[in-house]
């Protein structure tokens, strides 16, 4: 009986897990749950800003400047999540590893 049980209990937290990754599109761990503030996007922006200039000849930069533009009017606007969202995505267009400071 206790087995049994202890069988629902993980199944239930492993699908909740699942669920919830499936939600932010692979994004690190610590970039899962962006911070309410702007914190995380001027971090981000600022390791973007950096990396584009060293990686400007990669086949997917101008994808990831376009990101960059849309992350920038989503934390100016409040809107953290889609920012963080865009920024990670941005970054890893040109093959740099997303990193909070």
């Amino acid at each position: 009986m206790k087995r049994a049980l202890l069988g629902l209990v993980a199944g239930a937290m492993l699908t909740a897990t699942a669920a919830f990754a499936d939600t932010y599109d692979d994004l690190p761990p610590v970039l899962r749950a962006p911070q309410p503030t702007g914190a995380s996007c001027v971090s981000l922006q600022r390791q973007f800003d950096a990396e584009i200039v060293r990686h400007a000849n990669k086949p997917r930069a101008a994808s990831a400047r376009e990101k960059r533009r849309k992350d920038e009017q989503a934390c100016n606007s409040g809107r953290y999540d889609d920012g963080v969202k865009d920024l990670v995505r941005a970054l890893r267009y040109i093959d740099v590893q997303p990193v909070m400071y």
